[in-house]
């Protein structure tokens, strides 16, 4: 499959068949995330690959407990987000983390070296590399927003050996997908590009 073709593939998936994801191709994704640019080839990027569902939980966990924090601060939400009323704010920020990273055969952590800044969007850039890879390589996957919040948690981040001046910044769920979503529909080239 060459590049276009996967990106043209690639779907958000959450939903695996239960088997692993082979040590060798977790290593390989990583070998493909590092060659995604960075400023002056910095590569300001960690990744902790998790299969231990206990941890997971225990992520889970942090994830939540950071979440109630944030549930009791919806008055100011309201104002800062106004399309995340009510409940919603609670089912975004609680539940479908929770139900994606606990079914995936592999849930992949994404560190940024503080030290380095725009380390952000080198990371992301890496993120799309690993995805539009897993779709070339048979696997599916998407990003799971929220994580970062797990970095209040110090005790959780020293289990997880978050090297020192990282932080994590973003995550992934991969496997092998069960199914295929339909494409989703795209704005025209027309809508998105200006030319002056």
């Amino acid at each position: 499959m060459d590049a276009i073709e996967a990106i043209e593939k690639r779907r958000a998936r959450r939903n695996f068949e239960e088997r692993d994801v082979p040590k060798e191709t977790v290593e390989e994704l990583i070998r493909i995330a590092s060659l995604a640019p960075s400023p002056y080839n910095s590569q300001p990027w960690h990744f902790i690959a998790v299969r231990d569902r206990l941890l997971v939980d225990e992520i889970q966990a942090a994830i939540r407990r950071q979440a109630a924090r944030i549930w009791k601060m919806r008055p100011f939400l309201k104002l800062v987000l106004p399309s995340l009323r009510g409940e919603r704010i609670r089912e975004i920020i609680e539940k479908a983390p929770r139900q994606t990273i606990h079914r995936a055969p592999l849930f992949l952590l994404v560190c940024a070296d503080d030290s380095w800044p725009n380390a952000e969007a080198s990371c992301a850039y890496a993120v799309q590399n690993i995805l539009i890879a897993a779709t070339a390589l048979g696997l599916g996957g998407t990003h799971i927003g929220g994580v970062s919040l797990i970095n209040r948690d110090r005790r959780l981040i020293s289990r997880l050996n978050v090297p020192n001046g990282f932080r994590v910044v973003d995550s992934l769920v991969l496997g092998f997908p069960r199914d295929t979503p339909a494409t989703p529909p795209r704005k025209a080239v027309s809508e998105i590009l200006s030319w002056r």
